[in-house]
């Protein structure tokens, strides 16, 4: 049997201006993820790929990637995020006089989220539920509660 990828259709989906700022955010976090990772397995910055010699020209700063390599985790950060929002999540900026934490690397305290942070990600309550209200997620914490599941009612709020 072949393989047949059926990725969700995003299509439909539109992020605002405040959202797509988020993207530059994620895209050099999923850079820096993946270079942590290949650090701790050995690997190293060469000039080329090398599997044998576990060297790969893009063990650099995000900022130093070429833009094709940049748009690579664009594309991936902007797909997750219109695949929450059509999945039926909300994704909300924090508050105007909040400042967003530089780098997750080092989140702030709970006590510095009660404080300063509004709801970033909600849910509604039930996918086909009539109760429109939304249950808040504490701020830089993106575990999301259970989706739900295809083809159960429709996904968008």
């Amino acid at each position: 049997m072949a393989y047949k990828p059926k990725p969700i259709d995003t299509s439909g989906v539109t992020l605002s201006e405040e959202i797509r700022k988020l993207t530059e955010l994620l895209a050099e976090n999923n850079h820096d993820l993946w270079a942590q990772k290949r650090f701790v397995e050995g690997w190293t910055h060469g000039p080329e790929r090398n599997d044998a010699n576990k060297t790969h020209p893009d063990l650099i700063p995000y900022a130093d990637l070429s833009e094709s390599e940049k748009d690579y985790d664009r594309t991936t950060a902007m797909e997750t995020l219109k695949t929450i929002i059509e999945m039926g999540y909300r994704v909300e900026p924090p508050a105007q006089n909040r400042t967003v934490h530089p780098h997750p690397s080092t989140p702030p305290k709970d006590e510095e989220l009660t404080a300063t942070c509004p709801k970033i990600l909600t849910r509604k309550r039930g996918p086909n539920s009539a109760d429109s209200s939304t249950t808040p997620a504490r701020c830089m914490d993106f575990r999301l509660p259970p989706a739900p599941r295809l083809g159960e009612g429709s996904p968008n709020p």
